[in-house]
């Protein structure tokens, strides 16, 4: 008998639990009690998650960096099924969510804005890599071809940091220049009139 000797009624229980039947079993229970608690778990999670100590934070943030770092591939993936497969109501709903959102929090979106691009500005060394100047500095990719994408100042530092090492710091006039020389050389394919009129709009809204 299995039950007499601890090591293998241990083995017992585990093989019991492992069966498909159980397993399927304890889902269809656990999502049943959810179901009918969801109010009361909500309460608790809530409770929990907001009486946690200082130690438990960092315990939690160390875990989800590690998980997130461990998964990359299955979130992105998580995250693209479900935004694509949102109906249209939802999709109308988040974005005015999000309009009204950065219209609430125009001020310190900005004040960011500026304190972060402060930071990068003083990475790449603070001045125009051509002529030195070291007003009205921008962002440009050294190669166009390896270009990922611009670099804005509210994106996540970890994230701009690759991408940053491809760029350099121009002035407004020699930014244009180079950007003329990429179009000639046929390295970017866009009309550096229309980039130069993207750029004005950009200048108006930072500074």
């Amino acid at each position: 008998m299995p039950f007499k000797d601890p090591e293998k009624y241990k083995q017992y229980q585990k093989e019991y639990r492992m069966r498909p039947e159980n397993i399927k079993r304890k889902r269809e229970v656990g999502i049943e009690y959810r179901s009918k608690n969801k109010e009361i778990l909500s309460k608790k999670s809530k409770e929990k998650w907001q009486n946690r100590t200082d130690e438990q934070k960092l315990i939690d943030y160390e875990y989800g960096k590690k998980y997130r770092k461990e998964n990359k591939d299955r979130i992105s993936k998580q995250r693209r099924g479900f935004w694509a497969n949102r109906p249209d109501k939802k999709v109308k709903a988040e974005k005015d969510r999000l309009k009204k959102w950065r219209k609430d929090n125009a001020e310190v979106l900005k004040t960011i804005r500026q304190i972060k691009r402060t930071v990068l500005i003083e990475m790449l060394g603070g001045k125009c890599a051509r002529c030195g100047a070291t007003g009205y500095l921008e962002f440009d990719h050294i190669n166009p071809d390896e270009k990922s994408f611009l670099i804005n100042p509210l994106y996540n530092m970890e994230k701009l940091k690759p991408e940053l090492k491809k760029c350099q710091l121009l002035c407004y006039p020699c930014h244009m220049e180079k950007t003329k020389e990429d179009f000639l050389n046929g390295k970017i394919m866009k009309d550096p009139v229309d980039l130069m009129k993207s750029r004005d709009d950009r200048h108006e809204r930072e500074f």
